[in-house]
């Protein structure tokens, strides 16, 4: 009964008829030309043998998104390393009517980085360079094709972090990060990306260049970078930025709460924020159906609270993080949880793993 209940509880994408019969009515712009053989003989004129893939196996892992529920029939995937180059690449398919699609880590569940037909995939991994780290004021300054994970240790090493950290920071490009604007797990805490962004390079469709570069936060004139934070990629193609870093936590509190309602899980969520402030680093929830599939299908995890029959309970995950002691800190929060009698069980976290 539980198998069925989960099975009719969630929904497999890659089966919904009606997401798959809404994107077969979509019709390609008789706008746009195709690629031809000039085109390829054109590209392959300025850019090296490793920035450009025609082969068709070669290709594939760039037309699927990372969920394998959309595919796009791409021939071309360029891969230059210079923001000149990509601007030699848009002004040639802008003049020559070509669609593009720009693609970082390709990350994304809802196939927003893959051709919806035939568009040369603009991949942005190439320009994965980070530029320099201003340690008075924390900012970085890197390429677009930069995986978070290793921007994120290129700053730990100043006692800096990104703020941002997401499920797939190792794989995922800081340059797609902005582009959608991504918020992450601490979210809470420091907002979304835009917050961090103080400048940019961005490259038209066009192929022009608009250096918006900027180190110092400057809030009275027009910040035009805000509209590319955000546009996935509609406005132009971002190809470095600068970024303000955080002085990196040192102190850590991961706690488990049990309740058994979600108007409790909202009176928790709201009690953290007030209690916590910016101590509070991350908040979660998850039902007992969610909690139950990770307890009996993940290898060597542990059950910190036993599945009821009924599986109405709620559980909230809560992180607090600070460069100071948390002890009592997290003794106030729990007391306050108690008192209102909001949580039936806690578990502290003895790791970090």
């Amino acid at each position: 009964m539980l198998g069925k209940f989960l099975k009719n509880r969630f929904f497999n994408l890659s089966n919904n008829s009606s997401i798959k019969r809404f994107f077969s009515d979509i019709q390609r712009s008789s706008e746009y030309n195709t690629l031809s053989a000039e085109s390829i003989n054109y590209f392959k004129d300025f850019l090296e043998p490793h920035e450009i893939i025609d082969d068709p196996n070669d290709i594939e892992q760039y037309n699927w998104d990372w969920g394998k529920n959309y595919k796009g029939k791409s021939q071309l995937v360029l891969k230059p390393n210079s923001t000149e180059k990509i601007s030699k690449i848009m002004k040639y398919c802008n003049q020559n009517k070509l669609a593009v699609v720009p693609q970082g880590g390709n990350t994304d569940l809802v196939g927003a980085s893959v051709p919806v037909f035939d568009e040369i995939i603009l991949s942005l991994s190439n320009l994965n360079k980070v530029h320099g780290f201003d340690q008075e004021n924390g900012i970085v300054s890197c390429g677009a094709g930069v995986v978070l994970e290793e921007l994120n240790k290129h700053v730990n090493e100043y006692n800096y972090e990104i703020p941002l950290d997401l499920g797939a920071k190792g794989s995922c490009q800081i340059g797609g990060n902005i582009a959608t604007n991504a918020g992450g797990i601490h979210f809470v805490k420091y907002g979304p990306l835009r917050s961090a962004v103080l400048g940019m390079e961005v490259v038209l469709a066009d192929g022009q260049i608009l250096d918006l570069s900027n180190k110092v936060r400057n809030d009275d004139s027009v910040d035009l970078k805000q509209m590319f934070i955000g546009s996935e990629g509609s406005l132009g193609v971002i190809t470095k930025a600068d970024i303000e870093c955080r002085k990196k936590d040192t102190n850590f509190k991961v706690l488990l709460l049990r309740c058994d309602s979600f108007e409790k899980v909202l009176q928790i969520h709201n009690l953290s924020k007030r209690i916590l402030g910016r101590n509070l680093s991350a908040i979660e929830f998850f039902d007992e159906p969610a909690y139950w599939s990770v307890v009996e299908h993940v290898p060597g995890m542990n059950r910190p609270f036993e599945v009821t029959e009924d599986m109405k309970n709620y559980f909230v995950l809560v992180e607090l993080s600070d460069t100071l002691e948390l002890d009592g800190v997290e003794e106030v929060y729990y007391g306050a949880l108690d008192e209102n009698g909001l949580i039936d069980d806690c578990v502290l976290c003895e790791s970090e793993q």
